[in-house]
């Protein structure tokens, strides 16, 4: 093995010491990751063991029991109904899921 890049880095290097370099470098930063995240993972288990709290339940949001119609300011049933259908279209979820609290068209200021 020639060592002489390390003497002078500016030496022509081997493709095949190339990636032998390369691939040691994405190794030691991938194992250094690893590492980490095991270090965290301890650390967060300890952490949560010391202050005796249970992890908290997450937040169930519930669903609207009814269909309610939108407020509509300053626009008329048809053109909210374009609106809707457009934004289901636009977003692929179907307008059965889709819940509309208001609807109004916004001026825009002239200059």
């Amino acid at each position: 093995m020639n060592f002489l890049h390390i003497i002078d880095p500016n030496a022509p290097m081997a493709m095949s010491q190339a990636l032998l370099v390369a691939l040691t470098g994405i190794a030691v930063v991938l194992l250094e990751l690893a590492l980490l995240t095991f270090i965290i993972q301890i650390i967060s288990k300890a952490v949560r063991l010391f202050s005796g709290k249970k992890k908290a339940p997450e937040a169930v949001i519930p669903a609207p029991s009814g269909r309610m119609d939108p407020v509509l300011i300053g626009v008329d049933e048809p053109t909210a109904a374009v609106i809707m259908a457009v934004i289901s279209s636009k977003s692929g979820i179907p307008l059965e899921k889709l819940a509309f609290r208001t609807i109004r068209i916004l001026q825009e200021e002239e200059k």
